[in-house]
């Protein structure tokens, strides 16, 4: 059985630019041994479950990310919790909260250096 992975975004496909579909490009490279899932947010204000490429995808309002989030987690069990910057408030708690190791991928970091030595990323996890 392969080991699974939650990956957590505010956004994914439908919206198209470079953070989603490096996001998908490494998630179809991981689904040849991992379990990919996907939860994001849509802008429809409904809930929806989908497959794409083989990733199961679940797509909610963003009001819903968190609970959604324990949800799949009690059905799911992931090994790990993969997220980006939009959905990673979420993603870091969710991960604290239920003992998952968690990876955030920062790309590009909106805020100078003297606020991430005054904030670091790691400060969030620890």
């Amino acid at each position: 059985m392969k080991p699974r992975l939650l990956f957590i975004s505010g956004t994914f496909l439908a919206v198209s630019g470079g953070a989603e579909i490096s996001a998908l490009t490494l998630l179809q490279l991981l689904q040849h041994d991992w379990h990919v899932t996907v939860l994001t947010c849509n802008f429809r204000r409904a809930l929806q479950y989908y497959s794409h490429e083989g990733i199961d995808v679940t797509s909610v309002p963003y009001e819903n990310l968190q609970s959604e989030g324990e949800r799949l987690i009690r059905i799911l069990s992931p090994q790990l919790i993969y997220t980006v910057m939009l959905g990673s408030d979420c993603a870091m708690q969710l991960g604290q909260a239920h003992g998952i190791p968690t990876i955030v991928n920062i790309c590009k970091v909106p805020v100078g250096p003297r606020y991430l030595k005054a904030h670091p990323p790691t400060k969030v996890l620890a």
